[in-house]
């Protein structure tokens, strides 16, 4: 009697014991499933902004500023001015230049500078149709090549041949620019005296210049004459 007594009460406190245990064990799980919020609980910030279009921006070109190594990002302007309108030309061309770009086919070589006397004024005449023109520089208005106001000549035309077509003679033969080649004639006095000439010839065209009042000196004229060729070349058909 007295040993199931004590067997009941072990088999109690058994029982009673593995209640507790069971109870600590459900415990901890829901504590462990408290610190662990589940994924779809998770929110993201709402004021975080997010692009959905980049602007486009202007061009910009890298500079120097100078004070260091760092550099400077400067729009660059879209309206550059265009190589064709800075070209320069010699002033005295500027009024007759408009009458025979409307007449003329031929492409027109003048050159940004011409050496003008001060005093008497230089008039500027010109006469064009399709295959050639010429601009007059003379001391009055009706010149007309007469010796006596004639300054000098800037003229053009269709041709195989010299300007004239005589097989006029040259003394010497130029470089000039962009491998054009060139042919002088210096200053030579008869009854008159005739001024230095430069003529050459391009895709068809012969030009030809005269002008007075350069230099007595030959090999002067000739640099000066060199020069003024080059410009009309380099500038191109205006």
């Amino acid at each position: 009697m007295k040993f199931g007594y004590l067997l009941g009460i072990l088999v109690l406190n058994a029982t009673l014991g593995l209640s507790s245990c069971s109870d600590e064990v459900s415990k901890s799980e829901v504590s462990l499933g408290e610190t662990e919020p589940a994924a779809d609980s998770i929110e993201l910030a709402t004021d975080t902004p997010v692009a959905t279009e980049i602007p486009a921006e202007a061009p910009t070109a890298t500079v120097d500023d100078g004070t260091d190594d760092r550099t400077l990002d400067v729009p660059i302007s879209e309206d550059l001015p265009s190589e064709e309108s800075d070209r320069a030309i010699a002033p005295v061309f500027t009024e007759v230049l408009s009458q025979i770009q409307s007449q003329t086919e031929v492409p027109i070589l003048l050159p940004s500078d011409v050496p003008i006397p001060e005093e008497p004024p230089i008039y500027a005449t010109a006469t064009a149709d399709l295959d050639r023109y010429a601009i007059e520089l003379a001391f009055t208005p009706t010149c007309r090549g007469a010796t006596a106001c004639f300054y000098g000549v800037f003229a053009a035309k269709r041709t195989d041949g010299d300007y004239y077509g005589v097989g006029e003679p040259f003394s010497e033969t130029v470089e000039l620019a962009d491998g054009v080649t060139g042919y002088f004639n210096p200053m030579t006095c008869g009854a008159s005296c005739a001024p230095p000439v430069m003529e050459w010839s391009i895709d068809g065209v012969r030009y030809r210049m005269e002008l007075k009042g350069l230099s007595g000196d030959d090999a002067v004229a000739q640099a000066a004459m060199t020069e003024l060729a080059n410009s009309a070349i380099t500038a191109g058909s205006r």
